[in-house]
């Protein structure tokens, strides 16, 4: 796993591949595979590629704001999303004790946020509201070490989120 081990050095002996399944299928879940992965040990390089088309999360809050109209209520909301799309890592075992890797990840995250949008006149006065929507991309990275006290025992160190460098931000409005 890319989160709990950004060093990335495991004792394969050559190729790795694992699938991860979910449970919980969801609307926006196209799949139960949560995800994908395959790695390959190269003498002491170890390479690493994760596919995550069921990595999601989505949380929705209340703005506090409520609209009574004559036989409804709205209250107004904003949601945050991300989902990671995939992952890579490479290590490097520079002794039979001692290796070090990193890794980055791709995500993708949407805030939206439902506003008031109130419009006065002198004859007609009327709330509407707003759909702020911002998309933004981004990638993550880690660094790891790890020390090998003996076949059945290490010692690791690692990051998280050591660096993160966005790549797009995007904002749009819709009227509702």
């Amino acid at each position: 796993s890319l989160e709990s081990s950004a060093h990335n050095f495991t004792l394969s002996k050559d190729w790795e591949i694992s699938a991860s399944f979910s449970g919980v299928k969801g609307k926006d879940l196209k799949t139960n595979l949560l995800s994908f992965s395959i790695a390959k040990k190269l003498g002491v390089h170890y390479i690493f590629a994760r596919y995550t088309p069921g990595y999601l999360k989505e949380f929705i809050f209340s703005s506090g704001t409520k609209i009574i109209l004559s036989d409804s209520q709205k209250v107004l909301q904003k949601r945050f999303r991300y989902n990671e799309e995939f992952g890579l890592g490479y290590s490097f075992r520079f002794s039979s004790r001692f290796s070090a890797g990193f890794s980055i990840r791709y995500f993708q995250q949407e805030f939206r946020d439902e506003q008031l949008e109130p419009f006065f006149s002198d004859t007609l006065n009327y709330i509407n509201t707003k759909t702020t929507v911002t998309l933004a991309n981004f990638w993550r990275g880690d660094a790891g070490f790890n020390y090998f006290f003996s076949d059945k025992f290490s010692l690791s160190l690692s990051s998280i989120n050591l660096f993160s460098i966005e790549e797009s931000v995007t904002n749009e409005t819709a009227s509702i």
